[in-house]
């Protein structure tokens, strides 16, 4: 998959709000009320399987919100098929976005993606983040294309550094989802770990 396509899947959030911190990270959008009608058999399968696999990862089906014809997100000029809104909690999924540009790409994966983003949100809110630390991670940062190109936002001063931690996590929750393995060099593995450990205490 190239970058072009991954950008498309996960790219969210306003260019106001990348630059914010932890508790916003880029979600600054209300999460919008889910749509009464779904337009085509596919799209109500693709819904269906969304649904189940937030039921599989252990998420609540009430913190999701269906959308279609999405805004194109203001970063990276796309469409994203999915968005966590770390303010509510909910998960937000435009399937025909989705039908369009990542059939390829398994929901489960989709749903980790994101869930990902609302495990870390917990855990920076109950942890003294020394962003200067934090930095030192983008060096060996190459899980995925995506991630990479977000680091290199950070570095330019297009985005803040929570836009860096917060994607190259979440596609470690897509790829470890997808394949069974978890990406990514010891540092990155260890925060994984510390993050997830965490949610599942305290959730």
């Amino acid at each position: 998959m190239n970058l072009e396509t991954t950008i498309t899947i996960f790219a969210t959030g306003t260019s106001e709000g990348v630059k914010k911190e932890w508790d916003e990270r880029g979600r600054g959008r209300k999460a919008r009320p889910a749509s009464t009608t779904t337009r085509t058999t596919k799209e109500k399968a693709a819904v269906d399987e969304f649904l189940k696999e937030i039921e599989k990862q252990g998420y609540d089906k009430s913190k999701t919100t269906i959308v279609y014809k999405a805004p194109v997100d203001s970063n990276f000029g796309v469409q994203p098929i999915a968005v966590s809104h770390n303010n509510t909690g909910i998960i937000e999924f435009h399937p025909d976005v989705w039908l369009e540009h990542a059939q390829n790409m398994p929901i489960g994966g989709v749903v980790a993606h994101e869930l990902e983003h609302l495990k870390f949100k917990a855990f920076a809110d109950d942890h003294n983040m020394n962003q200067e630390n934090l930095m030192g991670l983008a060096k060996d940062d190459g899980v995925t294309g995506y991630s990479e190109e977000c680091w290199r936002q950070v570095y330019s001063h297009e985005a803040g550094i929570a836009l860096g931690v917060h994607e190259t996590l979440a596609e470690m929750a897509r790829l470890q989802s997808d394949t069974g393995k978890l990406p990514g060099t010891a540092q990155w593995k260890d925060l994984y770990k510390r993050v997830n450990d965490y949610y599942a205490q305290h959730h």
